[in-house]
């Protein structure tokens, strides 16, 4: 029976399972981490990493790891359990062209657990990317009544890297490029991160990646960030001359490469 019962728990069924109580709860905060079954290894090691972190310093009551495509019902992944905060992040992939579904995850979840607040992050690249369309979600945004989001995604590639303890992937705050819409009952704005050091490590998307660069509706390798409370341009800048190029350096804020 215990030899079972481990199996299927490093199978990773468990992760997400309906918790074994007889009635539904109610919990102050919970914590949830959404990973692409594509990427599964890297993503799931995310998720187990994140919510490590992020129960430390929000005390998470309920956790869960699920599958993307259970990020479309929340409903079944709550089973009647509410939670009052709402913790998400994202482990997949995307490009500038999925602008909509942190807003959309962010919504389901909120409906399903009839939560007060979202705060929403993730690794996906470029989600963020076409800054216009990320005001147009905002603005055109279903939230649920009395709930207030932060919604927060990478303007440019989002990095992965192996850290210890344990060896799982976290994403190095100098090489992200944050950008989170808030939404309340009264207003919606969008708040820009503060600038990188110059000479810090990004992630370059090379113009071979025609794929991801058809997505976007301006430069992928730069963000806009606030530098001493101006908000200006800062770009990617590639290492080398390498027509693949994937790292690069930051540019001075408000300069370009």
């Amino acid at each position: 029976m215990l030899t079972a019962a481990l199996a299927l728990l490093m199978t990773g069924a468990l992760i997400y399972s309906r918790h074994s109580l007889a009635d539904s709860a109610v919990f102050d905060s919970c914590c949830i981490c959404i990973y692409d079954v594509l990427d599964e290894k890297l993503d799931l090691s995310t998720c187990k990493r994140w919510l490590g972190e992020t129960a430390r310093k929000t005390s998470c009551q309920y956790q869960r790891i699920v599958p993307e495509e259970k990020a479309d019902d929340f409903k079944a992944v709550a089973g009647g359990d509410r939670c009052r905060s709402l913790h998400l992040y994202g482990a997949f992939h995307a490009t500038s062209a999925d602008t909509e579904i942190p807003f959309k995850y962010s919504a389901n979840a909120a409906a399903a657990f009839q939560a007060r607040s979202v705060c929403y992050d993730g690794a996906s690249c470029l989600v963020f990317d076409n800054i216009e369309d990320v005001r147009a979600c905002a603005r055109a945004f279903k939230k649920s009544p009395g709930c207030r989001y932060e919604i927060t995604g990478n303007q440019n590639l989002g990095r992965l890297w192996w850290f210890a303890p344990f060896c799982r992937p976290h994403e190095p705050v100098e090489s992200t490029s944050k950008l989170t819409a808030i939404i309340d009952g009264v207003s919606v704005r969008l708040q820009y991160s503060a600038c990188t050091p110059k000479g810090a490590t990004c992630g370059y998307l090379p113009r071979s990646n025609t794929y991801a660069y058809a997505a976007s509706k301006n430069d992928p390798n730069a963000k806009w960030c606030e530098d001493e409370g101006v908000l200006v341009e800062q770009h990617c800048c590639p290492r080398s001359r390498k027509p693949d190029e994937k790292w690069g350096r930051w540019s001075a804020p408000g300069e370009k490469c």
